[in-house]
């Protein structure tokens, strides 16, 4: 036993490092630091601010620039409070802050300046930035595989029966009752839109009819010279040359 003790302490006192040994040091090669901010080379300079707007602020930009106009159509079209409207050949000069106050004394139907000041219960009108939730819609973030997942599902049609649809603005969102007529496959996400209806027992708004902005009469081309109006209208004229604007095919469907 004491032997095998000896040959411990040994060998301890053997790995024990010998301060008098100088430290082993390593050659390093120099080198110079490049910075590459303003390397125009590089792929990281940003050179267009634009593409740093997310869909968020973009949204907000356009329902604060499309809400007015979908105020007076609303107002032209359930309200009836004779003030002309976008729908109307009168022209309405009055904005939605100015002209809520007075609509609330001429209607009991209100057009509420922010959707969640809406009681539940109560009939208003809305607007806001329509969103559609899709639940099969690609999400790269959402999907484990990332890039290579999303391609691999082929899905050809997003839509599905467990969609739904809020309505939002800066104060918030409510969502948007499915119904017969109410159905998010025939709605497109961002669209401005005013709706009518009441918010029922479960919160959500159920909407009686619905409306966007109209066009601007102020902002109608005039009709070129050449147009003749008086002319009848004749597709076996061969000295006319027609435009045909078509839309809802629906080829993808």
């Amino acid at each position: 036993m004491q032997d095998f003790l000896d040959y411990l302490q040994s060998t301890s006192s053997s790995l024990k490092p010998k301060l008098d040994t100088p430290p082993l040091t390593l050659p390093r090669d120099g080198t110079t630091l490049e910075s590459l901010d303003q390397n125009e080379k590089c792929g990281f300079k940003i050179s267009d601010k634009r593409d740093l707007i997310q869909y968020a602020t973009f949204y907000f930009k356009r329902l604060s620039l499309v809400k007015d106009y979908v105020y007076q159509q609303c107002k032209w079209k359930w309200q009836k409070s004779g003030s002309g409207g976008l729908g109307s050949k009168g022209k309405e000069t009055t904005t939605l802050s100015q002209s809520v106050e007075k609509d609330e004394q001429k209607s009991q139907l209100t057009i509420m300046n922010n959707i969640l000041d809406i009681q539940p219960g109560s009939r208003a009108i809305i607007i806001g930035t329509l969103y559609k939730e899709m639940s099969k819609k690609p999400c790269v973030l959402a999907n484990g595989g990332g890039v290579a997942g999303v391609l691999a599902r082929g899905d050809k049609n997003y839509c599905s029966e467990e969609d739904y649809m809020v309505l939002e603005d800066s104060s918030g969102r409510i969502k948007i009752k499915t119904t017969a007529k109410i159905q998010p496959s025939k709605f497109i996400t961002g669209s401005i839109v005013g709706m009518k209806g009441r918010v029922d027992e479960n919160g959500n708004f159920d909407v009686d009819d619905y409306t966007y902005a109209n066009f601007n009469p102020d902002h109608l081309l005039p009709l070129p010279e050449s147009v003749d109006l008086t002319k009848s209208l004749d597709l076996k004229d061969t000295d006319r040359d027609y435009i045909a604007f078509v839309s809802g095919l629906e080829f993808g469907n």
